[in-house]
Order: C-alpha cells, then sequence, then structure tokens
C-alpha cells in the first residue's frame, strides 16, 4: 500500500505489506480472593506465560522489539461503569490490591500473527492454572482479526467530527525524536500514537519521513482546548516504584482541509485501528498504553 501526499513535498512514503493482526477479549474467573500485584497486567502476563511457556521469550525485556503483542490489566464492571485493576500511587490508597473468588474479570490482547500460534496455544491451557494463589477459570472468550494497512479498517472517519481517546491504563508517551529515558507528557496526535505509526509503516528507525508522519498527525488530529481538564498527570506503582503517566481521555477534532483528502483519512484510520488493537507508547507488552477510540 503506497500513501503519497503534497503534505510530504510529492515524495512517495510507504506502509508495510499488509500484515494479520489479532485480538481477544478473554473473560476469567478466580476461584478465591486474593492479593495480587498494585498493577494488575502482571496477573495477565503470568497467566499468558503458564499457559505456553514460550510467550515467556516475547516477553521478556531483552526480547523482540518492539513488542508484537499489547495485554491490558484486568477489567471488570461496577455499576455498569468499566473499570481496570491499578492502583495510583497518588490516590492514597493503602490497601493491597484484591480480586473476589467467584467474580467475573476481563482482559483484552493484541498480538501479530507470527505469534498467533503461540497466543491462541496459551489461551487453550489457561484454565484452571494458578497463579497469585488461587486458580483461574477461563469463562469465554472473543476473537477476531484484521488486516492492516486496509483501505477499509475498522475505524472510519466518515462523517466524523472528532475522535474521543479514552486511556484505559496508564500511558507512556514515547519520545519520536530521539532515544530518551526521559518521556514526553505532552498528547498531541503526533506524539500519542507514534509507536504506531512508525511499526505500521515499518520505519525502523527515526528519520524525516517518519517526523512528517508524526506532523500530519498532528496537524490533522487538533486537541481540544479543554484537553488539561481530561488528561491527568498520575503515578501509578510498578515494581515497586511510583512512576509518572497519564490517564483520562482526550478529544481530537478533524482539521477539515485535511481529512476530507482521502489520502490522509486512510492514513489515520489505519494508524487509530491499529492503536486500538495494539495500544500506545511504551510498555504494551506490561498492560500499558491500553486505549478505545469512539468516533462522533
Amino acid at each position: 500500500m503506497v500513501l503519497n501526499s503534497s503534505l510530504l513535498s510529492n515524495r512517495f512514503f510507504y506502509f508495510s505489506s499488509p500484515r494479520k493482526y489479532c485480538y481477544a477479549r478473554v473473560s476469567v474467573c478466580p476461584k478465591g480472593d486474593a492479593i495480587i500485584p498494585p498493577f494488575s497486567g502482571k496477573v495477565v502476563k503470568s497467566l499468558l506465560i503458564r499457559g505456553n511457556d514460550k510467550l515467556a521469550s516475547i516477553f521478556e525485556s531483552s526480547g523482540i522489539k518492539p513488542k508484537p503483542i499489547h495485554i491490558s490489566p484486568l477489567g471488570f464492571f461496577k455499576n455498569n461503569k468499566l473499570m481496570f485493576l491499578w492502583i495510583k500511587g497518588d490516590s492514597g490508597f493503602k490497601g493491597p490490591l484484591t480480586v473476589s473468588g467467584g467474580e467475573e474479570y476481563f482482559f483484552h490482547i493484541g498480538f501479530e500473527e507470527t505469534i498467533k500460534h503461540m497466543v491462541l496455544g496459551s489461551l487453550g491451557n489457561i484454565d484452571g492454572v494458578e497463579v497469585f494463589n488461587t486458580k483461574w477459570y477461563v469463562l469465554s472468550y472473543e476473537y477476531g482479526e484484521v488486516t492492516l494497512p486496509s483501505e477499509s479498517p475498522p475505524i472510519s472517519l466518515n462523517n466524523v467530527s472528532y475522535v474521543k481517546v479514552e486511556f484505559r491504563s496508564p500511558i507512556n508517551i514515547v519520545d519520536p525524536y530521539k532515544p530518551s529515558k526521559f518521556r514526553r507528557f505532552l498528547p498531541t496526535a503526533g506524539f500519542l500514537f507514534s509507536y504506531n505509526i512508525g511499526e505500521l509503516a515499518r520505519i525502523l528507525q527515526r528519520n524525516e519521513i517518519y517526523w512528517k508522519m508524526i506532523n500530519i498527525f498532528n496537524a490533522a488530529l487538533q486537541e481540544t482546548h479543554n484537553i488539561w481538564d481530561t488528561v491527568k498527570k498520575i503515578f501509578y506503582i510498578y515494581n515497586g516504584k511510583k512512576i509518572p503517566g497519564l490517564t483520562g481521555y482526550v478529544k481530537y477534532f478533524l482539521e477539515e482541509e485535511l481529512t476530507k483528502k482521502q489520502i490522509i483519512r486512510k492514513l489515520i484510520e489505519n494508524i487509530l485501528t491499529h492503536a486500538q488493537i495494539m495500544g500506545v507508547g511504551s510498555g504494551r507488552a506490561n498492560g500499558f498504553g491500553h486505549i478505545t477510540v469512539k468516533t462522533k
């Protein structure tokens, strides 16, 4: 798939050959009450590795980069409100994080087709697995696949005026300009989706074309004036440390002159679809960067 825009001075930039991305929503139930880590992505990760120990090499920090897998923390519904289990380090919450025996929880997984056999093999084996001092049983799971890039991705911007991106787990924005231990904290669209742009285009190093694609996203999706009322800096607890991240949601209005161009609109639709499956930012394989995308 080739995309061309006058914003790139009439140069072509390329998406990679279409690849299949897979996703699943898995409902589980612990047998008994249990104390779990302050970020429940560790529970999901432990379940998947117990189901198939070959996934350990996929999850480990020295493995493939970027990771071909994304998980969410454990989720549940409370008073019809969607919640995910992780402790805010600045919330004043003192007790341990727990799950209740007999209650239903769920998690999301997104992964590339290259590890499909490993992930599905794990899902077939985790029923009755014991982690964090209780057995976990699979109640059900929903599975789907999508090929990206696509001329008709699941997320469409036809007749859409704005995009709402909800942060379901802490967001760690990567720096698109240079590798750095310091993170970005401005959730402009180009920064937020920088991993997805590079991954779907298979741009393995930061270069001029990559930065121009970042700039297109920043120009085409404009954050609203109340962004600091809806996006919050928080601290989450991971491996005993309090780490800063972002939570909340952000609305982006579509810049009409740009997004009425089919080539720009298709670019954005594919990137948003990829982000909803594979997460955004860093730490996606540990449960960070999980989002939902809504259009209106």
